[in-house]
Formats: structure tokens, sequence, C-alpha cells
């Protein structure tokens, strides 16, 4: 299958509100990278001029070059657009380099504040996962985020 019929396959499916990544497998999604389907998959919905862009772990899948491009573009149209992004990630990156605003689900309970606020809770889940080795590694390589 060529390129094209890939590609038009995949607007199909986005039309047709399908399952993208079955829609890929079926139209040989081999053909072109995953990153390059997270991309359309993110700007075809801005087509309709949202003001909320629900993204649910969008960078999943991808190597962390990839992620951070994908970051980057997310919150280039954040800011661009006047979006609200509503983002769904276990993807500390992503989430220090997209969000103003983080909600932490914590025994059915949400605690919703900045980065910096949340650095400041006490609570032992939160500490473990914004102070542990992987929060701090994705605070020391954007140091400015946990100042917002």
């Amino acid at each position: 299958m060529s390129a094209p019929q890939v590609a038009f396959r995949t607007a199909a499916a986005l039309l047709m509100g399908r399952d993208l990544r079955l829609a890929l497998r079926r139209a040989g999604d081999s053909l072109l990278p995953l990153g390059f389907f997270l991309v359309i998959t993110t700007l075809f919905p801005l087509a309709l001029d949202p003001a909320l862009l629900f993204l649910d772990e969008p960078t999943s899948g991808l190597d962390p070059i990839a992620a951070a491009e994908f970051d980057r573009l997310v919150r280039d149209l954040k800011e661009s657009l006047g979006l609200t992004v509503f983002l769904v990630t276990h993807d500390l990156d992503s989430l220090i380099a997209i969000a103003d605003r983080i909600a932490v689900l914590i025994d059915k309970r949400l605690r919703i504040g900045t980065m910096a606020e949340l650095l400041e809770d006490s609570n032992p889940w939160i500490m473990a996962y914004f102070r542990g080795p992987r929060g701090r590694a994705a605070l020391a390589a954007a140091p400015a985020a946990g100042n917002g």
C-alpha cells in the first residue's frame, strides 16, 4: 500500500471516529513512523478550532527525541492558539514540558497545583513520584519547570 493510501485511510479513520492505531495496522502503518501519525492525530482535530484538546498518553511508544519534539509542538500550539490541553500522562518529561497545572489522583481525591506547589506537597506518593530519581532527572532537564 502506498503512503497516500495510508494517509487517506488514516484521515478516513479519524473522520469516522475509529481507533486510529487499529486502522493503521490494517493500512500498513510500517510505511510511516508512529510519530508522524501522532502529529496527524493531534493536528487533525485543530481544524475544528477547539478551545480544548484532550491527549491520552500521546508520547507512549515514541523515542525520547520524538517525544520531546511532540511536547514542543503541543506547547507551541497551546501558546499560539490559546488552547487548553487536558493531558493524561505518566511521562514526567511531557508533564513538565506541557502542563501549567497538574492534577494527581490519590486515594480517590484530586490534588491540583502547579509543579512548584506539588513539589511542596507532603503526600508520600506525590513526594516519591515528583521528587524520586525520575522526577529529579526530569526537573533537572527542564530547570525552569519547577518554578511555575
